[in-house]
């Protein structure tokens, strides 16, 4: 007699507790092992997959170095207004506490006459120009190098 057993009990097994057909001890000892492979194998794929997002970087590292450069250079542009910001203030506060252009008290001499003369040449005949615009800066840096995704 040919029969495929199944993890079952035989049909000829009978008992007054009624085990024919049953499933036998091999038969969950078979199906706790296949979920255990299963639940393993997922934690198994979800601890590669976490692996991977941690190593490989969302942003390509030329990405960033151009963010970063950008930053750099912004900072340092508005650093340097802001140094010439406070010279121009500090310029004004001194030109009011010297009277604003009043002529010093020694009379009105060659010494006077020559700090006065040297000034005027200095800046441009009294009339202070305000810094040149920040040039834009290349933007090359920005593009992307290749279209690959």
């Amino acid at each position: 007699m040919t029969s495929y057993r199944a993890y079952r009990q035989p049909p000829w097994v009978y008992d007054a507790d009624g085990l024919a057909y049953q499933e036998t001890r091999q038969h969950w000892i078979v199906l706790v092992s296949r979920i255990v492979f299963v639940v393993v194998f997922q934690n198994v794929v979800a601890g590669i997959n976490s692996l991977l997002k941690v190593t490989i970087a969302d942003v390509p590292r030329s990405v960033l170095l151009s963010k970063r450069r950008h930053a750099y250079l912004t900072n340092e542009l508005i650093i340097r207004h802001e140094l010439i910001s406070k010279a121009a203030a500090a310029a004004a506060k001194r030109k009011a506490e010297n009277g604003g252009g009043k002529k010093s008290s020694n009379g009105g001499g060659k010494a006077a006459k020559g700090k006065a003369a040297k000034r005027s040449a200095n800046s441009g005949g009294g009339k202070r120009r305000p810094p040149p615009p920040p040039q834009p800066s290349s933007e090359a840096h920005l593009k992307p190098t290749s279209t690959r995704f």
